[in-house]
């Protein structure tokens, strides 16, 4: 293990991270990433709200919530067992008294499930289902998986404002292990969507992913380049960001799911 520094949010922060990992050799370039969660965090949260990040990695969005949070909570999960010995760490070293870590997996049911180590890309770690395009050819360990709703409500949690997800194509899953959490508190849902893992590790077609979150949540943007976001919609505006998310951007971008506006015209850089 290894120790890299950053500036998190005007605070000095050691991160540890094994030396041959990808994701930790750009951890720089990993922090730029987090630009957008921040801007939606300093927007949505105030210092006593509590916020989920699931698949937290090696902590950088985590620092970033706790940082948003000092009076409130962090639930951070992270199944991988060398990823989560490395945030552990991290959150250790920080001295971090606001966060509450899980090793353990979140989806739509509790059971034990298969996982596969991205050990020279720790971001890339994923569960491994029937309906992956690899299964049985991946190196997998076994992991428990949990649903959110059972886990906060076994830490009496009384209330959330964020979730963030980063999972590899697991969304769904989670959201659909969260259907008490969402109806209780709805909280802003932070996401990033990637087509690439929907379509490879869960054979799900991007466009049933969009109207999935479009049938679930009453307003549903997408982060454009300028780091402004823009309302995703049915019909043309649904065609539009397709076109832009698998043409244009890598197959990847970050989505946000809301109940409410009012939140919104806090957000920097701003709508579009």
């Amino acid at each position: 293990m290894e120790w890299l520094e950053l500036d998190i949010l005007g605070r000095r922060y050691r991160i540890a991270g094994q030396p041959d990992d990808k994701t930790f050799n750009n951890l720089p370039s990993v922090l730029r990433d987090q630009a957008p969660l921040n801007g939606v965090a300093a927007a949505a949260l105030n210092p006593e709200s509590q916020v989920c990040d699931i698949g937290a990695n090696l902590g950088l969005s985590t620092l970033v919530l706790a940082g948003r949070v000092p009076k409130g909570k962090v639930y951070a999960f992270e199944p991988d067992p060398g990823t989560s010995t490395c945030l552990k760490a991290t959150i250790m070293g920080a001295g971090l008294q606001n966060v509450k870590f899980f090793e353990t997996a979140l989806g739509a049911v509790r059971k034990n499930v298969f996982l596969h180590s991205g050990d020279k890309f720790s971001a890339g770690s994923h569960i491994v289902t029937n309906r992956h395009i690899s299964s049985g050819a991946l190196p997998t360990s076994s992991v428990q998986m949990d649903t959110l709703d059972s886990v906060l409500e076994a830490a009496a949690c009384e209330g959330l404002d964020l979730i963030k997800i980063d999972v590899e194509g697991f969304e769904i899953d989670i959201l659909a292990g969260a259907k008490n959490t969402l109806r209780r508190f709805q909280p802003v849902v932070f996401l990033e969507m990637n087509s690439w893992c929907l379509i490879a590790f869960r054979n799900m077609n991007p466009r049933f992913f969009v109207e999935f979150l479009l049938d679930n949540f009453p307003f549903v943007f997408w982060v454009t380049p300028s780091g402004k976001l823009r309302r995703i919609g049915k019909a043309v505006r649904m065609h539009y960001f397709l076109h832009e998310h698998l043409v244009r951007h890598a197959c990847n971008n970050d989505l946000v799911c809301c109940w409410r506006t009012e939140w919104l015209e806090r957000v920097a850089p701003g709508i579009e």
